[in-house]
């Protein structure tokens, strides 16, 4: 198992284009099947992907929606 950092989330999500290869290699990364996930990691992208001051904010549902996504995870 690997354990995801939050970086790999957020730029998965990133919607700036500076950040197009980034965001392709977070996605290729989330395909694999040996990650595993922290609470920590999970809560730390809620408040950092919702947050006011965020580039690229999310919604509370979008950021929800997201992480329901990274269930299959060990956690």
């Amino acid at each position: 198992m690997r354990l995801t950092d939050i970086n790999v989330l957020l730029y998965a999500v990133s919607p700036l284009p500076e950040e197009a290869h980034k965001r392709r290699r977070a996605r290729d990364l989330l395909r694999r099947s040996d990650l595993a996930l922290s609470v920590q990691v999970f809560q730390e992208f809620y408040y950092q992907a919702t947050r006011r001051t965020g580039l690229g904010r999310l919604t509370h549902d979008d950021a929800l929606a997201f992480l329901g996504t990274l269930l299959r995870f060990p956690v």
